[in-house]
């Protein structure tokens, strides 16, 4: 429940695509992901499409981390369908991403967008 002139604001934070590491680590880690999965920006249009809100505001934020072969596995290993998938498999994936890493010399960056979504409530 909102108060009279309240808002919302939605927050995500997503690979940057227009990286070239990012897309090798998609193209590893995409065939894992459920079917069906939403995609990229699919939760605005319901808040876009609702008669209680304003039309949102949409604002980009860029940041990246430097990681070594071990963070970027623990990172990828955060992901809940990669960590759902069986042990071999995921040992698989891991000497993937380590591979990545050493080609680059032995750290990556690692970029992001942050998505900001605002919108007020109506009336």
């Amino acid at each position: 429940m909102l108060r009279s002139r309240g808002g919302i604001a939605l927050l995500w934070n997503w690979r940057d695509h227009e990286s070239k590491l990012q897309e090798q680590l998609n193209d590893l880690i995409e065939p894992l992901a459920p079917p069906g999965r939403k995609r990229r920006h699919a939760w605005a249009e319901p808040l876009d499409a609702s008669p209680f809100f304003s039309p949102t505001e949409k604002k980009e934020f860029r940041f990246s981390q430097r990681l070594d072969a071990q963070a970027l596995v623990d990172r990828i290993g955060s992901i809940s369908f990669v960590a759902a998938i069986p042990t071999e498999r995921r040992a698989d994936l891991f000497e993937r991403v380590r591979a990545l890493v050493t080609a680059e010399g032995g750290t990556v960056e690692l970029p992001y967008v942050t998505f900001v979504y605002v919108s007020h409530k109506v009336g």
